[in-house]
This record gives C-alpha cells, sequence and structure tokens, in this order.
C-alpha cells in the first residue's frame, strides 16, 4: 500500500503488464536466427542525461546484453525531432527509447493523427517517463497497444495521487501550476478536472507564460503561486512538468512555503526540490525497469519486435517481424516461440493471453482481410463477427471463462466492439 510521506515511493509501471496468462505446449517453434551484432537502440532524451538513462545503461551492462546505445538530446526544443526522425529512418535502429510524453508524440504521433507517415511506425519505440499515455493518445489501451509502441510510467494514477492528498490533509479546492506546451503535464490536468467534477473539488489553476517562441519563462510564476493561495486552494499540486522542475526548488516551493500553501509532487525530482508530500518513483528504478522491457521485448533475429500482452509469470505474447514477414510470438522463459495461424498469408500478430494459455489476437489472410483467432491446447480457431461481412476482425483480449474481447468494421466501414462467450 502507498503511503504519503516525504519519503520517496517507488510506484513503476509497465503499460503492456496487465492480461495475466499460464504456460501452454505449442507447436515447435520455427527456427530464428540469432544476431552476432550488438542490439542498437537510438535514444532521444528531451533535458539531457538524467538518473533514468543512468540506470538504463546500468541494467543493461549487468546483464552483459551487447549494445549500442545511441544518444540524441533536443535541448527541450521539439524543432528538432523532424531531423532526428529522418536519421533514424537511414540509421534502422532494433529500437527507439523516447524520454517523455512531448519526446514520444514527436516520435510516433499520436493514435489517431491524420497523417501517420510523418511518424516512425516500423520500428518498435519504447517510452519512459511518460505520465498519461492514454490521455496523451500515444496509446488507446495500455494492455492492448495495437501499434510499434511500448513503455513505462513513472507517476501513479491521478486518482491514487488525489486520494494521497486527501488522506494527509482533506480539500475542496486544488490548485495546479503548469506549462501549457508540455503535453504530460496538459493531460494530467485534464485529468485532474473530470476527478473533480466527479469527486467535487474545484481546481484553481495557472500556467507559465510564454515568449514569443511559445517557450515558458519565468516571469511571475511566485505571484502565480500567491494567486492561487488567495483563490482558496489547500494544496499546491505539482505535475510531472519538466519546466516546473527548473523553477521547483529555486521559485515555486520557497513562493508556496512562504504564503503557507502545501505542495504535492507527483515525480521524484519535484519531491527533491523540497515539496511536503508526495507519490513518486525513483528516476534510477524507472530507467532500469525500461531496460528491462527493453530485453525482453526484442526477438532474437527480428526487424522489429512489438509486446502486446504479460502474464503475472512474466512470459509475453506480441509480435515481430522478420524477412518473411509478421509472426506472433509467445516469450516463456527467456525462450522465444513463434506463432503463425494457418493461411495467415500476410501475418499473424498474437495480443493477448489468459490464466489457461489460450492466446488471441489477429492474422491477415492472402486477401488482406484481417480475422480473429483463439489458439487453444495447440489448435487455432478463427474468430469472425458476422456483422463484419469479410471486414476487419480482431480479437484483442480473452478471460479466464474465455470470453473473448475485440474490435470488429461492419460494411460502412465503422468500427465496434465485441463480446464473444466460449
Amino acid at each position: 500500500m502507498n503511503r504519503v510521506s516525504t519519503r520517496r515511493q517507488l510506484l513503476v509501471t509497465a503499460l503492456a503488464a496487465t492480461i495475466p496468462a499460464a504456460p501452454l505446449a505449442l507447436q515447435a517453434p520455427a527456427s530464428i536466427s540469432v544476431t552476432t551484432r550488438p542490439f542498437r537502440i537510438y535514444c532521444i532524451t528531451f533535458r539531457g542525461m538524467t538518473d533514468v538513462e543512468k540506470g538504463f545503461g546500468d541494467y543493461l551492462a549487468s546483464r552483459r546484453i551487447p549494445v549500442e546505445l545511441i544518444y540524441r538530446d533536443i535541448d527541450r526544443d521539439m524543432t528538432r525531432v523532424p531531423t532526428l526522425l529522418e536519421e533514424i529512418r537511414a540509421a534502422r535502429p532494433d529500437l527507439i527509447y523516447t524520454w517523455g510524453t512531448s519526446v514520444t508524440l514527436g516520435v510516433v504521433g499520436p493514435y489517431d493523427s491524420p497523417t501517420p507517415d510523418r511518424y516512425i511506425n516500423d520500428i518498435p519505440v519504447l517510452f519512459t517517463l511518460v505520465a498519461a499515455p492514454v490521455l496523451a493518445k500515444i496509446v488507446r489501451d495500455p494492455k492492448s497497444p495495437r501499434r510499434n509502441v511500448s513503455g513505462v510510467t513513472h507517476v501513479g494514477s491521478t486518482e491514487a495521487q488525489m486520494r494521497a492528498m486527501a488522506q494527509y490533509r482533506p480539500f475542496d479546492t486544488l490548485g495546479i501550476l503548469y506549462t501549457s506546451t508540455e503535453a504530460n503535464s496538459v493531460a494530467v490536468t485534464s485529468d485532474i478536472r473530470r476527478l473533480g467534477r466527479a469527486n467535487r473539488f474545484q481546481t484553481v489553476e495557472r500556467s507559465f507564460r510564454l515568449d514569443r517562441q511559445r517557450k515558458p519563462v519565468a516571469d511571475g510564476a511566485a505571484e502565480m503561486v500567491q494567486e492561487i493561495r488567495d483563490a482558496g486552494a489547500q494544496w499546491l499540486y505539482l505535475p510531472p512538468d519538466t519546466y516546473l522542475g527548473t523553477l521547483a526548488e529555486r521559485v515555486i516551493v520557497p513562493a508556496a512555503m512562504e504564503v503557507g500553501l502545501p505542495t504535492f509532487a507527483s515525480t521524484e525530482q519535484l519531491m527533491q526540490a523540497g515539496a511536503l508530500s508526495g507519490l513518486v518513483s525513483r528516476y534510477y528504478n524507472v530507467g532500469q525497469f525500461t531496460a528491462h522491457r527493453a530485453e525482453r521485448i526484442h526477438v532474437p533475429g527480428a526487424l522489429g519486435s512489438v509486446p502486446a500482452g504479460i502474464n503475472d509469470a512474466g512470459q509475453i505474447v506480441g509480435w515481430f517481424s522478420d524477412a518473411t514477414g509478421t509472426h506472433g510470438f509467445l516469450l516463456s522463459g527467456g525462450n522465444f516461440t513463434t506463432i503463425d495461424v494457418p493461411g495467415a498469408a500476410l501475418g499473424t500478430q498474437a495480443l493477448g493471453i489468459n490464466v489457461t494459455g489460450q492466446i488471441v489476437g489477429v492474422f491477415t489472410d492472402a486477401s488482406s482481410v484481417p480475422h480473429g483467432f483463439r489458439l487453444s491446447g495447440g489448435t487455432f480457431n478463427t474468430i469472425d463477427v458476422p456483422a463484419a461481412m469479410g471486414h476487419n476482425t480482431v480479437a484483442h483480449g480473452i478471460n479466464a471463462g474465455g470470453q473473448i474481447v475485440g474490435t470488429f468494421v461492419d460494411a460502412n466501414g465503422m468500427e465496434h466492439g465485441f463480446v464473444a462467450a466460449p
């Protein structure tokens, strides 16, 4: 159980680590050649090297993983990202590491982007230090991302943070100071407004002023803290915000202390700046866990791999691409098993696995039509929703009772969800 205190709390969440499963017997795995060159990871940071990168590198070194880390820093300037995307397309690394929400969105774009070709969609991307990947539209569902993205978040749920504050000191008015150009803090602030409506508390919000280049400036920051206090706030919430982190220790926290406004930190950096309390993760441990994810999602010999589900025993299902196409995989006990649905002329993707070892996903036939599938006891069953009428059916997950959830596209091109009984 998390406690509210001035001690740093570790709360790290792996986005794909939510679907439980158990061991199962599959047909013999297809042979996968093991590459002899180092695992090449292209790393994009937002504000230089942090303890996250130290933890990331130390973990890989401790595991004796041959790796080539290619670091690029944008120094808080998102206009540098398009040039890096060109370099990535030319270099074709095995994995892309992205630090923070803004960088991640700059690399993969939102999932509903009308111009997906602007972004990287054919190389696995592993993000770290993203506070709200669903709210930021990086993934639709952390249990089944359905794109080339997975990662690690460093912030407890907004709801958990609100509860923690209320347990320490009840409130009906919450102050928030954030940067309007940082996707992380904008997404979290939006979620707090939603929780305020549901739980009957109000927010008093101030955002840092921007210069002509739309970069935040410190002018008036201390005065904003005073305004928040004067408006009746009983807490000043410090969201996951890079620019806020640069001002917290020398401006924001002292200003809050001067007017008697307690501060609640969402990140280790803000906790170290002197916040009264917080529910936070250690950056070094976040980096270690991100490296653990990098180690586990890379299929040897694959051109690219994407995890989709993981069970309590650490078994992972997903898909990878090689010279022959796209294949599903099961990673269990350090061993990869290839999953190819018969008739999957254009690829197989494993998306979910339940406690009895049944796997579900999607495969595409020779006519480019996607079908759902279930793999149980070594036997494949095709899943097609009748209303799909030959269009897209995808099985995303399966529960312990064998109920399958997924999506399909009807004859009018509209997407719908479905639940199928065993």
